[in-house]
């Protein structure tokens, strides 16, 4: 998934997630156990009740859900130094138009009991053509942390409106007025984040799932790695 909300919003109520699976296979009472920013492709996990949702939110508040993303960013990742570990707080962003946009702050000495506290793993799979191919690992669970984390030191994702090269994009996007420039600035229509692997314990059988799925190979640029 990547495109369709997961919720019913405004009118938008048929193309979402929920409405979907409601549609078609009947499962009024599904949730979203998980979400992914809008321009996010990859893994979703949905229960089918109420009780699978509840048992499945107190697992991954409690840090038992296993997440691994696969990321574009813009520039040269230094590819032989294995895992860096990333950590410091996410705020929301001060004075500025949009709301809902976070800003992270690189602090190894922080609690990490803080709310704000955020922790991510990176590595480096590849590069090609001024970018590189990441995995990320995020051991914290905050909003954007991933996209707001990469472009506090320095690596913003390719193709990302809000936390890209050109924050500014954004606004355009938002007014419906990119340019050919930003388009090119951007390189892909959306952000270049996938979900690709997720794993955690059933909450009812106990038993070990895993689920991996790639970037879709229509989506440009993930072929060069």
């Amino acid at each position: 998934t990547g495109n369709p909300p997961g919720h019913p919003a405004g009118r938008d109520v048929a193309n979402a997630l929920l409405g979907v699976l409601a549609a078609r296979h009947g499962l009024r009472e599904a949730r979203l156990v998980n979400r992914l920013d809008r321009e996010t492709s990859g893994l979703v996990l949905v229960a089918k009740t109420r009780e699978a949702a509840s048992a499945c939110g107190t697992m991954m508040m409690a840090g038992r859900f296993r997440k691994r993303y696969r990321v574009l960013v813009e520039g040269s990742w230094p590819c032989h130094d294995g895992w860096r570990e990333v950590r410091g707080e996410i705020v929301l962003a001060r004075g500025v138009v949009v709301r809902k946009k976070r800003v992270f702050r690189p602090d190894d000495a922080i609690d990490p009991t803080s709310p704000e506290y955020a922790l991510t793993r990176f590595r480096c799979l590849g590069r090609a053509e001024k970018m590189s191919l990441l995995e990320a690992v995020p051991e914290t669970g905050r909003p954007h942390q991933i996209r707001a984390t990469l472009q506090a030191i320095g690596f913003p994702v390719v193709g990302d409106k809000l936390y890209g090269v050109d924050e500014t994009i954004y606004a355009r996007m938002c007014a419906d007025a990119m340019t050919p420039e930003d388009h090119a600035v951007l390189r892909m229509g959306r952000q270049a984040l996938h979900a690709q692997a997720l794993a955690f314990r059933h909450p009812f059988t106990k038993e070990d799932l895993a689920f991996e799925t790639p970037p879709s190979p229509d989506e440009p640029l993930w072929h060069l790695f």
